[in-house]
């Protein structure tokens, strides 16, 4: 009982977040392509199950969880204003909705990366590691881009060079197995996203390839080196605002979800 009265306004925060992202999508002309598709309301379900159950293991950190809303939803919405002026994913309308679903998506990643480095990762120490690691990752966009490299702006690369440098500073001091926890939760968040939301057309890939790559296929620059990039950025914000550290969110012994 207690558990649940501490968790009382987080719920409400997601529920409120999740009404606003399904009116975004009716003003979008996006709420009939939700609504009939069985297997994304399914996805939506527990994503939202997750969610709640986040909340729920949140204890005494309220303000961490509500920031991270906040967070997920702005640096969503600045991610499609990006993608789109590149030409890298389009919309039928405007995307509003998708700021609305990057903030539920980051409480998600949030829950699945406390759950990976209690129970999956072990403790491995980082600094010049991450610093290693976060390399890769942000080599990954041109190496993956493949292409489309040539077509990219160069408010791209201004923009994921900013949430690189950002999360070499923020993670330093972090173990690896944290900064590994955060690029794995958005790994497999950001696969199950891009395929699901595409897949029903909410958006498509490739807006001038459609005939010789499926509209569908997420590409791997963006679920391997776009959203691990993006959610470290909205945890580290949200960690700065809410004087919550990361090492005591992540790092601290509790018990795991």
């Amino acid at each position: 009982m207690e558990t649940l009265k501490d968790a009382k306004w987080k719920i409400i925060a997601l529920l409120l977040v999740a009404g606003l992202g399904l009116m975004a999508a009716f003003l979008e002309g996006y709420l009939d392509l939700i609504l009939g598709s069985v297997k994304f309301m399914l996805f939506f379900a527990a994503v939202l199950a997750g969610c709640i159950i986040t909340a729920l293991y949140m204890e005494g950190k309220t303000k961490f969880f509500i920031w991270l809303l906040v967070f997920g939803f702005f640096i969503g919405l600045v991610t499609q204003m990006v993608g789109t002026t590149n030409d890298l994913w389009a919309y039928k309308e405007s995307f509003v909705f998708g700021g609305f679903s990057w903030a539920l998506a980051a409480i998600t990643m949030l829950g699945l990366s406390l759950f990976l480095s209690k129970q999956v990762l072990k403790d491995m120490d980082g600094k010049i590691r991450n610093v290693v690691a976060l390399f890769i990752l942000f080599l990954a966009l041109p190496t993956l881009l493949g292409k489309m490299i040539t077509e990219v702006r160069m408010n791209f690369w201004i923009y994921y060079f900013v949430l690189f440098v950002f999360a070499v500073v923020v993670t330093y001091h972090l173990k690896l197995s944290t900064l590994l926890s955060l690029i794995l939760a958005a790994w497999l968040m950001g696969l199950m996203s891009e395929y699901m939301g595409s897949s029903i057309g909410l958006w498509k890939f490739y807006p001038e390839m459609t005939e010789s790559v499926a509209c569908w296929s997420p590409p791997p620059y963006l679920t391997f080196g776009c959203w691990p990039l993006e959610f470290i950025t909205q945890i580290a914000l949200t960690s700065y605002i809410s004087r919550i550290t990361m090492k005591d969110v992540y790092e601290k012994r509790r018990p795991a979800l």
